[in-house]
């Protein structure tokens, strides 16, 4: 009876990982999904940007999207 029941609590614990490892897997790969996701709205976003930035020049705005923690060198030093 000891044997039965020392097997059963084994094979217990065993499904008891195997679903918490099944969880884990299933975990990692919504974290990769959206790491993909994100990667992919970055490089869109980037592009954008791009384009926004040879818009203003070419309409003669180039300071436009000059970061204001640059400092400004169009000033004279």
């Amino acid at each position: 009876v000891a044997g039965a029941a020392v097997i059963f609590e084994v094979q217990r614990s065993a499904r008891s990982e195997a679903r918490k490892e099944e969880a884990r897997k299933k975990e990692i790969e919504a974290i990769r999904q959206k790491e993909d996701q994100l990667a992919e709205e970055l490089l869109t976003l980037k592009q954008k940007l791009n384009e926004l930035e040879r818009i203003a020049n070419s309409r003669g705005l180039p300071g436009l999207f000059r970061s204001s923690s640059l400092p400004d060198q169009t000033k004279a030093t």
